[in-house]
């Protein structure tokens, strides 16, 4: 392993570890999904700004607020890397706003909407932004009404975002979709990948193949991917100028690097997801930064923010599943 994706590795195990001192009883999971966050910006998570950040959000909601619940610890890291925490929150709570008009349940995922909306969009163009994520939203569901659920609607944003035609987009995520469905069997996991290669301009057979042979590599190696909505992961990977087996052995050092870190083993995290980190920690070594356009975000330039964001999903559905079960 080179010793920039070992930084990047040492970065997220440190940055978990100050997040879950200063939230001591909040979700690990979460705790480890908002860790990338600082991770990376290439930064260390700063105890004190993250406190002040959570008083911020305890003094502006009230008990019950869905500010307060799953995307609790992501919200927190994203106003504490802003440049003012108080605006960066009044500004999500605008977009969660706009998006709460529509007639979706999901909470938890259109706060994570409205964080990547708030990021990468104008002030101005807010409800610009949350009427494109509506209207994608929309379609997916004319498409696909059974598999398009709630976990779709933060990628729905992403959509949006990314300035691409939406008649296009949802063409290139059709044939992305029938194109994997010939390799894999989860349909719910294919349709979360077939969004993501949307971003990437490249022909649809190409792009669908490297995602099939850096997951081929990564089973060769005895690595294996998950197939879940962790599959959406390599999506991101496949917009990288890197080749299939490099893609694969970058990902598979990283793991085993991760692997010998305190609660990253597979009893404390599990492989699977373990391997989501690793390759988002490659995507973020070797992927492009985030730029802008002509005031509009290249699509190819969300890849990162794709992959922290599908942390942030399974994190988020594994929380709501778990309460579930409890009740």
């Amino acid at each position: 392993m080179n010793a920039e994706l070992k930084e990047k590795c040492d970065l997220l195990v440190k940055n978990r570890k100050t997040i879950t001192s200063t939230f001591a009883w909040e979700s690990g999971i979460m705790s480890l999904a908002a860790a990338t966050l600082y991770t990376r910006s290439g930064l260390a998570a700063d105890k004190e700004k993250l406190k002040e950040c959570g008083a911020i959000i305890k003094t502006k909601t009230r008990v019950l607020s869905e500010f307060r619940g799953n995307v609790k610890m992501p919200l927190i890291c994203k106003m504490a890397l802003s440049d003012n925490p108080i605006k960066y929150f009044e500004q999500v709570e605008v977009i969660y706003k706009l998006l709460n008009k529509s007639k979706w349940l999901g909470n938890d995922y259109k706060i994570m909407a409205a964080l990547t909306i708030c990021d990468y969009a104008d002030e101005s163009d807010y409800e610009l932004y949350v009427n494109r994520t509506n209207e994608i939203y929309s379609r997916m569901k004319q498409e696909h009404k059974w598999l398009t659920s709630d976990e779709d609607i933060p990628f729905a944003a992403m959509l949006a975002v990314s300035g691409l035609d939406v008649d296009k987009l949802i063409d290139e995520m059709e044939l992305n979709y029938k194109i994997l469905k010939r390799k894999f069997h989860d349909s719910n996991a294919v349709q979360s990948l077939s969004h993501i290669l949307a971003l990437d301009e490249q022909p649809a057979e190409a792009k669908c193949a490297k995602v099939e042979a850096v997951f081929n590599e990564l089973k060769a190696m005895k690595h294996n991917f998950g197939t879940g909505y962790e599959l959406a992961t390599l999506g991101t990977l496949a917009m990288l100028d890197i080749q299939d087996k490099e893609v694969a052995n970058l990902i598979a050092e990283t793991d085993d690097y991760l692997k010998e870190q305190k609660g990253f083993g597979n009893f404390a995290l599990g492989a699977k997801e373990r391997r989501l980190y690793a390759a988002q920690l490659v995507l973020n070594q070797y992927g492009p930064e985030d730029a802008r356009a002509d005031g509009v975000v290249l699509g190819s330039m969300l890849a990162l923010t794709v992959a922290i964001q599908i942390c942030m999903i399974l994190c988020i559905t594994s929380c709501i599943a778990a309460s579930t079960a409890n009740n």
